[in-house]
């Protein structure tokens, strides 16, 4: 279903990401190493509160599913990144919370959408008799389409209760 990536591809060289090093700033590193010109929608809202935290601040994305937009090779592809073990819960997201948007941007084939999922695999390498660990990113890439989300959609609709009919209550 998914693409495996590792970073450490002999590949265009893409500016590794400096600092805190987000899903999102691997994701663009990746597609601007494969040609695309990236530009980031994703921003923080200090003004926003999160439902059910109470603390102020969000991310908010561009129509709810989209962190940055990759353009090239004729195509415009909206991007979410996360965590490799969130790509079910975006998924879900898109599929049920995001619904319209998600049909809207895929309708007539004008945009594409990729879900990105990121880990850190740790490598022991054997140097004489001294182990070395060695981290690196690896990375899933999905393409969505609309049989993706209304897959999901029908799994997660199956798994809820009938509703209550008006007057009977069981």
């Amino acid at each position: 279903m998914g693409i495996e990536l590792d970073l450490t591809d002999p590949r265009p060289k893409a500016p590794k990401p400096k600092g805190k090093v987000e899903p999102v700033k691997w994701s663009m590193a990746m597609m601007t190493a494969d040609g695309y010109m990236c530009g980031l929608t994703e921003k923080w809202n200090p003004h926003a509160v999160a439902p059910g935290s109470g603390s102020p601040g969000i991310r908010q994305d561009l129509f709810g599913f989209i962190d940055f937009l990759a353009v090239g090779d004729d195509r415009i592809i909206g991007v979410q990144c996360c965590a490799h073990s969130g790509l079910g819960s975006h998924r879900t997201k898109m599929a049920i919370d995001r619904y319209t948007e998600v049909r809207t941007w895929l309708q007539d084939g004008r945009g594409e959408i990729q879900l990105h999922g990121w880990q850190r695999i740790e490598e022991a390498t054997k140097q004489g008799t001294k182990y070395r660990t060695k981290y690196k990113r690896v990375g899933t890439v999905e393409n969505i389409d609309m049989r993706d989300i209304e897959r999901v959609r029908d799994a997660y609709f199956l798994k809820m209760p009938p509703p209550l009919s008006e007057g009977n209550p069981f």
